[in-house]
């Protein structure tokens, strides 16, 4: 019973990740990457304060018609406008699951 429950929950996603609590969208505005930690504007007006993980996801969206491409936390520049799918892992804390960069 275990094995199937166990399982289940691999194939429902429940053990592999955290469950995604939101998404935002803005501009990034700083960059720390010793400490594996983003700021960005939000297009809402907020500042929020992003870390990244081994687990954490990044992409370039290209609006020059160029193909889009799996890219690195290295990657991401101050200016780039980016999509954020991100979890709480303390209620203060946010970490980013999976970005998109689009240039």
């Amino acid at each position: 019973m275990k094995k199937n429950l166990a399982a289940l929950f691999m194939a429902l996603g429940l053990l592999s990740s955290p469950a995604i609590a939101d998404e935002t969208f803005g501009t990034v505005t700083a960059i720390t990457r010793e400490a594996k930690t983003f700021d960005i504007k939000g297009d809402d007006g907020r500042s929020y304060t992003f870390s990244v993980n081994p687990a954490t996801s990044f992409d370039i969206e290209n609006k020059n018609n160029m193909p889009d491409r799996d890219s690195t936390f290295e990657e991401m520049r101050v200016g780039d406008w980016v999509k954020i799918e991100y979890y709480f892992s303390t209620p203060s804390d946010l970490v980013a699951d999976e970005v998109d960069i689009y240039r």
